[in-house]
């Protein structure tokens, strides 16, 4: 259930979820799924997803601040808090991620939210609505379960979009 206040768009056939609060107060979440092979467990999927955006740069860096055990849809899942930070101009930019990952019929999950870290605070809660309410086949998350079968040869792919 997404929280008042919040609207979906598609990019391309992907749904975007986002929130404007006040003037510069802005968060996004998206949700995308890929099918994994029997077996893989939820830390070594999150690990390998992470390596593959965690590519740091001159006045880019990423930290993971938090690492926990959670419930998602049921399912058990991992979330991760991170810190981004970059360069807008001059300007140093810090950007909070969270992100819940679980498995639900071989298929990885992953619920990503993203706000500035001024305005965190201003959506903490909304982020946990959507994650406590979250059931993947349900609108407005009927997208998610991605088709394709797992098994030999099937590997997840680290990018969201496909």
């Amino acid at each position: 259930t997404l929280p008042d206040g919040w609207e979906s768009y598609q990019e391309g056939k992907e749904s975007i979820f986002t929130s404007v609060k006040g003037e510069n107060n802005f968060a996004s979440c998206y949700v995308y799924g890929f099918p994994v092979e029997p077996g893989m467990t939820i830390d070594e999927i999150a690990t390998w997803v992470l390596e593959g955006f965690s590519q740091e740069s001159e006045g880019h860096t990423i930290k993971n601040t938090a690492r926990k055990a959670t419930k998602v849809a049921g399912s058990d899942g991992l979330f991760i808090r991170m810190e981004e930070k970059y360069k807008e101009g001059e300007q140093e930019k810090v950007l909070i991620v969270d992100e819940y990952f679980f498995i639900k019929s071989n298929q990885c999950i992953i619920i990503h939210f993203d706000t500035a870290k001024e305005s965190y605070n201003n959506f903490k809660g909304d982020f946990d609505k959507i994650v406590s309410s979250f059931l993947p086949g349900d609108k407005p998350f009927d997208d998610i379960i991605t088709s394709g079968k797992s098994g030999s040869g099937s590997k997840p792919s680290p990018s969201p979009k496909k």
